[in-house]
């Protein structure tokens, strides 16, 4: 692959020149070599292409409405060239759950269970789900946003003591609904 800045000859056109594959890309001219076909996809690839194309239709409907495109421009920076390429990143990407702190949590009323969620674009919701060591639900709900960046909260709100065996089910979801899983055994 390779660029072209400042020459009049390309400058303004894409398309396919013989062999060659010519596209504008941030105001940079890009040429490559045409690339080459199967000619019967893999599985994999067809359900990738299923995906992108779920994250096409994700990324329109996003783009129609005016709420949601401001906030997608606004996480266009200079790799993400504008908001639907944004839009489209945030479908096809997973936020990740990567702490899970339990060691203030006593089970008592009011003690904290802290996580850290992130995503490429936002994390939308974080639930926190606890279970006793028979894996009977005790106590389910959502987690706030705290002052650490990509951090979150949750307050227990009803009295359940931990045992050895105890688990922390933390969920965080995306805008588009992705969501990460994360579990944490009380020992």
């Amino acid at each position: 692959m390779s660029k072209s800045t400042n020459n009049p000859i390309l400058q303004k056109h894409s398309g396919m020149l013989g062999n060659l594959v010519i596209r504008q890309v941030n105001g940079k001219t890009i040429i490559s070599i045409r690339p080459k076909k199967r000619e019967v996809p893999t599985d994999h690839q067809l359900k990738t292409k299923a995906r992108f194309m779920l994250a096409v239709d994700y990324a329109k409907k996003q783009m129609a409405d005016p709420n949601s495109k401001a906030l997608y421009k606004k996480a266009a920076v200079r790799e993400i060239p504008n908001a639907y390429t944004a839009a489209l990143k945030d479908f096809l990407n997973k936020p990740t759950v990567t702490i899970v702190d339990v060691k203030d949590y006593t089970g008592a009323i009011g003690s904290e269970i802290r996580v850290v969620a992130k995503d490429d674009f936002e994390v939308a919701s974080v639930r926190v789900d606890i279970y006793n060591a028979a894996d009977a639900l005790l106590e389910s709900g959502y987690a706030a946003p705290n002052k650490v960046r990509n951090g979150w909260s949750y307050a227990v709100a009803t009295l359940n003591m931990p045992t050895a065996g105890s688990r922390v089910v933390v969920t965080a979801k995306d805008r588009p609904k992705n969501e990460s899983v994360k579990e944490v055994v009380i020992g």
